[in-house]
């Protein structure tokens, strides 16, 4: 997979370690998408949407309404 995307084993170990903290935050029904974007340091909520449905394969709020 290494090869085939580019990333580093760092990369790919952030990025696990991001999703998850996306997770759980996006489980507090008070916060917001925008919220927990700025929250993990994304400057734009949208490219927090893309990021995660990209690792995940569900947007934020369809994360949300799984859960």
């Amino acid at each position: 997979e290494f090869t085939l995307t580019g990333y580093t084993c760092s990369d790919l170990f952030w990025q696990s370690q991001m999703i998850d903290a996306a997770k759980e935050s996006l489980l507090d029904p008070d916060k917001t998408i925008g919220q927990v974007a700025g929250e993990l340091g994304f400057q734009y909520p949208q490219h927090f949407v893309r990021f995660f449905k990209r690792h995940v394969g569900y947007t934020p709020r369809e994360y949300r309404l799984q859960s």
